[in-house]
């Protein structure tokens, strides 16, 4: 038998084999940086839409005018596009098969649907109001409605999703 041919084949298979298999690592090492990448990416734009959402709020809202000429929040296009980049980060997150950003992102979507109907309500009133009586409503819807520290929430859910933190190991953040 000639142990030359059959160490040369043997070789073939090793590099072969190699070369398959650093393939293969080489890939899974680019969709894990492309997933990473596109998670923070889309949670930053996450974190401006809802910033958007609320400045659109804060600007009605805290308006000392009862007459004002700022177009409510729910006919707004500044609002309508903040919400339309929410709605879009949670098909992302979905993509990205990450359910506990979208789970967070769909959170934000519905809390804001509900400030929406909430304006909406307290303004198809607005006839019957006061006018101080309806700035201080609109005040108090304000107060009511603003965010309360959910950031921490997707932050964490980021961390967990990228693979800085995972169950067994906490991350001194």
């Amino acid at each position: 038998m000639n142990w030359s041919l059959l160490l040369s084949g043997l070789a073939l298979c090793v590099s072969l084999g190699t070369v398959i298999y650093v393939q293969r690592r080489t890939d899974r090492r680019e969709l894990t940086k492309w997933r990473r990448d596109t998670l923070m990416q889309t949670t930053a734009n996450l974190l401006q839409a809802v910033s958007d959402i609320e400045d659109c709020h804060r600007k009605y809202l805290l308006s000392e005018d009862p007459n004002e000429t700022y177009q409510r929040p729910y006919r707004n296009e500044e609002l309508k596009t903040a919400i339309d980049r929410l709605i879009m980060c949670i098909h992302i997150y979905e993509i990205c098969e990450c359910d506990e950003l979208s789970s967070i992102a769909d959170g934000y979507r519905q809390r804001e649907i509900s400030d929406m109907v909430q304006v909406a309500m307290m303004e198809s009133h607005q006839e019957m109001y006061n006018p101080d009586l309806f700035l201080k409503d609109k005040a108090d819807l304000f107060d009511q409605i603003k965010s309360d520290g959910e950031r921490t929430d997707i932050k964490s859910a980021l961390q967990k999703a990228i693979g800085l933190k995972n169950e067994n190991h906490i991350s001194k953040s």
